[in-house]
């Protein structure tokens, strides 16, 4: 697999139009074809549902696209970091990269200028990061935040919980469940044990009366393979859905009644800290940006 087929990839998930895609990179519609078919063979799975100059994004290829997309980005911030050493840096840490990385890409398209680092961390890196916070900012679960130490802006209003199982479960059906009906289900988590979704899902379990029997862990794709394949359920959210491929024509998202914890996406800084121009831009961006996109209708969070 190479940079310049990811790149390619990229162009062409963004337009979703061979001819066009193909004029902006200066090649033939025939050659950027060869390279698609190339790396969908390298996979061994389409990405684009095709007719005629038009080649939508499928699932597989939205689920593809996040990662690429991610990759890209860090790399020509690595570019960036070498080449604009005048160039202001911002640096962000988050828990969820698929909720913000839409509005990141944004505001580097939009500030150039800034050169902007993220990286994903754990709570327990949250939790123990010395003083001075060693990011800019946190972008992530205002509950999973010491409101001692940090304050927040939050982007999204609080989230209800939300039950991930497939369409095949005998309760799929439901309008909403209780979450002490599925103790005897299999759960499926994501990431390492301290992750924030992690611990929201065994968080609501505890409150209900009952620790998972089995617990499969994974990243978010395998988290949406073993919930199609009813092989569990998850706990999560319905921006955590949305964000992650789901819902799927295979996959349901039941509200959960009992019980009830929530969820809150926010930018925090250390109390007392006087922000910078470039630091004050950010937030601004993003709280219009969230405004301007919504992930969701917030009648239904």
């Amino acid at each position: 697999m190479e940079l310049l087929q990811l790149r390619y990839f990229a162009e062409l998930a963004n337009m979703e139009h061979l001819s066009k895609t193909a004029e902006k990179l200066m090649i033939s519609p025939p050659s950027l074809s060869s390279t698609i078919k190339k790396l969908e063979n390298e996979l061994g799975t389409q990405l684009f549902d095709r007719s005629r100059q038009q080649m939508r994004l499928n699932e597989n290829g939205r689920i593809f696209y996040r990662y690429v997309q991610t990759a890209l980005n860090t790399l020509d911030c690595g570019v960036l970091t070498l080449t604009q050493t005048n160039c202001p840096i911002l640096k962000v840490a988050l828990t969820s990269f698929p909720v913000w990385i839409d509005m990141i890409y944004a505001y580097e398209q939009s500030h150039p200028e800034v050169v902007l680092e993220y990286t994903v961390i754990t709570l327990d890196e949250l939790n123990n990061a010395p003083s001075p916070f060693p990011w800019n900012f946190f972008l992530g679960i205002i509950e999973d935040v010491d409101t001692g130490r940090f304050q927040s802006h939050k982007v999204f209003p609080p989230e209800r919980p939300v039950v991930l199982m497939s369409v095949l479960n005998p309760l799929a059906g439901r309008s909403e469940i209780r979450l002490e009906e599925l103790k005897d289900e299999n759960f499926i988590s994501v990431r390492r044990e301290n992750s924030s979704a992690h611990n929201f899902m065994m968080a609501l379990c505890r409150q209900a009366g009952f620790e998972p029997r089995k617990v499969y862990y994974g990243d978010y794709l395998m988290r949406v393979k073993l919930v199609q394949q009813n092989r569990g359920v998850n706990i999560t959210t319905m921006v955590g859905a949305t964000v992650n491929a789901i819902p799927l024509d295979t996959i349901t998202a039941i509200p959960l009644s009992s019980p009830i914890m929530t969820r809150t996406q926010a930018i925090s800084w250390e109390q007392d800290k006087l922000l910078s121009d470039t630091e004050q831009t950010f937030l601004d961006f993003a709280v219009r940006y969230f405004k301007e996109h919504p992930l969701m209708d917030p009648k239904k969070l």
